[in-house]
């Protein structure tokens, strides 16, 4: 939004009166946008006698251009719920900055209905922890072929033990819970590994990518990573027929 330009011709000495055929608004309409910038965003106006007109009295002002309308304001409030998953991330900081940057943007004063949102409710997973360390040293691992060792605690222990020469692929989340792909040197195959089960993490030396890593390891969207050596099998899955909605909604 910004302030419409007014001229004025000179009708009689204390009197002026509005070009309506240039401006194509009326006087009061022009009035009321003052005002409106006055009150909702707090535009720095002063009349200039001299000039018979208004202007900004800081020069640096400037009406933030993103406006939205109530739906889009629910949505955004949508949206708070959805980066709680990357709550136990180092991109929390970096998304919660973007949504500060767009919530500047906004008008000073936005009005909703409390309704829209009070009728909502979101229930989130619980999230595990993930060492910030972690996080940040398998993106540099996978962005620059470098191998890592870490100490790792699987489902079904209680204690961490080494792991040395595994060679990180690809990071995928996956119900709020965050995996690094990787092959293990001493397995000899490719294995999953949960970040918020990794600790004390290091950088070894590079590694040539293996060219056939697409052809080995399988992400399906639905049932997560297929990354073990047997062939694949057909097979056919009966359900209920009291669940067969929820079944057929997922498929």
């Amino acid at each position: 939004m910004g302030m419409r330009r007014s001229t004025c011709r000179r009708r009689s000495d204390s009197d002026y009166y509005y070009d309506h055929d240039k401006l194509e608004v009326s006087r009061r309409t022009i009035l009321r946008d003052i005002d409106e910038l006055k009150n909702f965003y707090n535009a720095p106006i002063e009349y200039d006698r001299a000039n018979k007109g208004y202007y900004y009295s800081d020069e640096t002002f400037f009406v933030k251009n993103v406006l939205v309308s109530e739906s889009e304001v629910v949505a955004l409030a949508g949206l708070l719920p959805l980066l709680e998953r990357y709550d136990n991330t180092p991109l929390k900081e970096t998304i919660s900055k973007v949504y500060d940057t767009i919530s500047q943007m906004l008008p000073n004063q936005v009005q909703v209905q409390t309704s829209l949102l009070n009728d909502v409710q979101f229930i989130s997973d619980p999230l595990p922890n993930i060492e910030s360390e972690v996080f940040t040293k398998i993106f540099e691992a996978i962005k620059a072929h470098r191998e890592i060792s870490f100490s790792y605690r699987s489902i079904s222990q209680t204690e961490h033990s080494p792991h040395y020469g595994v060679e990180p692929y690809k990071i995928y989340c996956q119900k709020s819970d965050w995996y690094v792909i990787a092959f293990s040197k001493k397995r000899e195959r490719f294995n999953t590994y949960n970040l918020s089960r990794m600790k004390d993490i290091a950088l070894l030396e590079e590694f040539s990518p293996d060219p056939e890593y697409d052809k080995k390891v399988h992400i399906d969207p639905n049932f997560g990573i297929w990354n073990n050596d047997e062939s694949f099998k057909k097979i056919e899955l009966l359900f209920d027929k009291s669940i067969n909605t929820y079944i057929l909604e997922r498929t």
